[in-house]
């Protein structure tokens, strides 16, 4: 490994409770206030969707890349959502 690359800090136990809750709060604001709500979107609950939405299949299109066939895919196990 080189020294400019920084070990990873293992994932804490309630992380996925928060990437769940921030995203929840995310849709929230949207929800409650389509036009100013995505406005008051932090990145970290736009991170959080996206996490939420790669976690739920949704594949990820680079941009340029064309579209892929398969749009989506299953939900991994061990994802507990709820």
């Amino acid at each position: 490994m080189s020294a400019a690359r920084k070990t990873r800090r293992p994932a804490r136990p309630d992380a996925q409770k928060i990437v769940v809750e921030r995203a929840g709060r995310a849709l929230g604001k949207i929800a409650h206030d389509p036009l100013r709500g995505p406005t008051n979107v932090t990145l970290a609950e736009v991170k959080a969707m996206a996490a939420m939405l790669e976690a739920f299949g949704l594949v990820s299109i680079p941009p340029g890349a064309p579209t892929p066939d398969a749009l989506a895919v299953k939900l991994p196990k061990g994802w507990i959502v709820g």
